[in-house]
């Protein structure tokens, strides 16, 4: 069972998305930097952590981390992360559209991206299924205008039902494979499953052991602290982001979704049409 508090409690009681923030360029935390220095000199909140050698803990997978807390750790350790949304279609020609968030780009000669799916407890996701059998598939990158339109479609919903439908969102057709395009999307890259000459090399490391300040941890861990982690994302040329505002939101669940007047109404103009 989730420790988290009732989703909607926790987030009335925060304060309004701010909506007048705008990406802006900064100096780096210490411009004078030398060589051989280190730790920068800069007046960050929580420096002295990382100046610090410890404590340490350290977790052993399936020793002392469970599946389930390794869960937590990898998810808020390695952050940000990208988020793939990827469209497919089944064999018989369903659509299908849901978030992944492990994604990332693993080489430019020839472009190429990877998409981890992780199974269910019984069977393979529709994404991983679709993608296998018809080699296709489309990655859109998400923006904060839709983001709760493609949270939404994480939901679980039976196969008949189209997240394309329960999110609002609008598919276009693509030009070099079937599954559709995300018009909503700024960034849409159709993709073909490869299994082509070699080009680059994609190393996939079994974690053996995480050694974690215990300073950057939530309540003992293994969840970590992103405020105290103050992550560092790469962007394009020479840029870097920080991490330093949030939200959060729920994940969908059909059987509850599917009572509420605004499912009910979509189904029942799908069934019309």
């Amino acid at each position: 069972m989730s420790s988290h508090p009732p989703f909607k409690q926790v987030e009335n009681s925060r304060p309004d998305f701010k909506f007048d923030e705008k990406f802006e360029y900064t100096k780096t935390p210490q411009p004078d930097w030398k060589p051989g220095q280190g730790i920068s000199d800069a007046p960050l909140p929580n420096r002295e952590i990382y100046s610090s050698s410890g404590p340490i803990k350290t977790f052993i997978p399936y020793e002392n981390l469970s599946v389930a807390d390794g869960y937590k750790l990898m998810i808020s350790a390695i952050v940000p992360r990208p988020i793939a949304f990827c469209s497919t279609l089944s064999e018989d020609g369903k659509p299908n559209l849901a978030p992944f968030s492990y994604f990332n780009a693993v080489g430019f000669n020839p472009p190429a991206v990877m998409v981890s799916i992780t199974k269910n407890p019984t069977a393979e996701k529709d994404t991983a299924l679709n993608i296998k059998k018809t080699k296709e598939f489309v990655v859109a990158i998400i923006s904060e205008p839709f983001i709760e339109a493609a949270n939404y479609t994480a939901i679980d919903s039976p196969p008949e039902v189209s997240e394309w439908d329960l999110s609002g969102l609008n598919p276009v057709p693509s030009l070099k494979v079937k599954p559709a395009r995300v018009k909503e999307a700024s960034v849409n890259m159709e993709c073909e499953l490869d299994s082509t000459k070699l080009t680059q090399t994609c190393m996939i490391g079994r974690i053996k052991a995480w050694h974690i300040k215990e300073d950057i941890m939530i309540n003992d861990g293994p969840t970590i602290s992103i405020e105290k982690l103050m992550p560092m994302g790469r962007l394009g040329g020479i840029s870097y982001s920080r991490v330093n505002s949030g939200f959060e939101l729920d994940g969908p669940v059909w059987k509850d979704e599917v009572e509420s007047e605004e499912v009910k109404r979509i189904l029942t103009e799908k069934k019309k049409n």
